[in-house]
């Protein structure tokens, strides 16, 4: 796609991936009780809290869910991520006497109001028992490709 491709320009990039392995996200909370994350919230928290203390404070949880985690890790293979993200549409077809699932996934970050959308194409082999639902999270191996619009 280089020829499409433009310098100072802004681009649109189409994405697909197929799913290598897929399961529903597991949910998780952790409770941060020391390190570097849980000084600089103490720090805020005394800041817009002048009157109160150490005491006062209480450790920060981290969720670990459809809502608050996203990640997009490349593994050691050429176009090959370890992704987890948000389910935002579900349409099902058939090819090659296969069904498949297309999972419109969302992996941007909701905080910083970016998205980042991924068709990931799974087959009903894979999916096995797992149907998945519009707003689930799931964590996946997906081979990536994409192009220049």
């Amino acid at each position: 796609n280089t020829d499409n491709f433009e310098i100072d320009k802004v681009q649109l990039v189409s994405l697909s991936a197929l799913a290598l392995d897929i399961e529903k996200m597991k949910e998780q909370k952790n409770v941060i009780e020391n390190g570097a994350f849980y000084d600089n919230q103490l720090k805020e928290f005394l800041k817009e809290n002048p009157e109160a203390t150490e005491n006062d404070f209480k450790a920060p949880t981290l969720s670990i869910d459809a809502e608050n985690f996203r990640c997009f890790i490349p593994t050691e293979y050429t176009c090959s991520y370890e992704v987890a993200g948000q389910i935002e549409d579900i349409e099902y077809i058939n090819s090659l006497k296969t069904k498949f699932a297309i999972l419109k996934v969302n992996f941007g970050h909701s905080e910083i109001d970016q998205n980042f959308y991924c068709n990931v194409y799974v087959s009903e082999h894979l999916l096995k028992n797992y149907e998945p639902k519009v707003g689930e999270g799931i964590q996946s191996i997906i081979w990536l490709t994409g192009y220049f619009n």
